[in-house]
């Protein structure tokens, strides 16, 4: 355990901020609680996340959002406590309990555009068919064409080809496209995001548990997370995760309570988080 007094001087004013008041923690996934990986397939939580994010259990409700899908988060995660959001939020699962029963959403917007994004998909792999490196993720509800493993050299026309490839689809079936950390997202043009299931989220718990205020804790590391990270600093704390080659700059005027420079320093801030003595044990019963 890394002594408190270093972890203060990381994170100033954490416990102040919390005291007295029930956390909710959430997290993004990818290049937050698990590093980066050049394959997204080899992506593993460690050994010492997993321990964690079961202690936090234990003191606070649970919620990961991330872009992967929930097929993904069950199998990888694999903690009945935690609340899991796939699809940067357009489907969750929320766990039951000995008084509610288990909960799952899925965004109607998305199912109907479920079958232009698997067309898509399958349009872009026979487009990509013969470029090395490029690998085009089907999520069922969104998809993402990852470009970490092509030549900095062959960027552009990744680009171009998957532009000229996406564009028909855009026109008339909304559809909008992103870019994250070294990959290009696609998903349905529907005004929600990883804030809107956060608060989704929150809401439910506040009618679960008799009108409860939660105090939202949110973690994340790219442009997807940004809303969600606004919003809990402004109702609760947020963390920023630099991945030290210039992200804090490719995602400008980033609204959160920390910012830290590596995956190290999230440990840290979970770590803290968990040793704080005034929080509930029974908040997540």
């Amino acid at each position: 355990m890394v002594p408190s007094q270093k972890i203060y001087s990381l994170f100033p004013n954490l416990e102040q901020k919390i005291k007295g008041q029930t956390p909710f923690f959430f997290s993004d996934f990818d290049g937050t609680l698990a590093p980066i990986r050049r394959d997204p397939a080899k992506v593993v939580l460690s050994i010492r996340a997993r321990t964690l994010l079961n202690a936090l259990t234990l003191r606070m409700p649970v919620a990961i959002i991330s872009g992967r899908p929930l097929t993904y988060l069950h199998k990888i995660i694999d903690r009945p406590k935690i609340v899991l959001a796939g699809n940067h939020g357009l489907e969750i699962d929320i766990p039951g309990d000995k008084k509610w029963p288990s909960t799952r959403f899925c965004h109607p917007e998305a199912i109907a555009s479920k079958k232009k994004i698997h067309q898509l998909a399958g349009k872009l792999q026979h487009g990509f068919s013969g470029t090395r490196g490029v690998l085009i993720e089907d999520k069922g509800l969104t998809l993402t064409l990852h470009y970490r493993s092509v030549l900095p050299a062959l960027h552009e026309a990744v680009f171009k080809t998957f532009n000229e490839i996406v564009q028909p689809f855009q026109d008339g079936n909304r559809i909008s496209v992103s870019r994250g950390k070294m990959c290009l997202e696609v998903r349905p043009d529907i005004d929600w995001g990883k804030a809107d299931a956060m608060q989704w989220i929150l809401n439910l718990y506040q009618k679960r548990c008799d009108g409860m205020a939660f105090f939202p804790v949110y973690m994340g590391d790219d442009e997807t997370d940004k809303p969600a990270i606004a919003l809990a600093h402004k109702k609760g704390i947020s963390l920023f995760k630099d991945d030290g080659r210039g992200i804090a700059r490719r995602v400008p005027n980033v609204e959160a309570t920390y910012h830290v420079a590596s995956h190290e320093e999230i440990i840290r801030f979970m770590q803290y988080l968990i040793s704080l003595n005034h929080l509930d044990s029974g908040s997540n019963k």
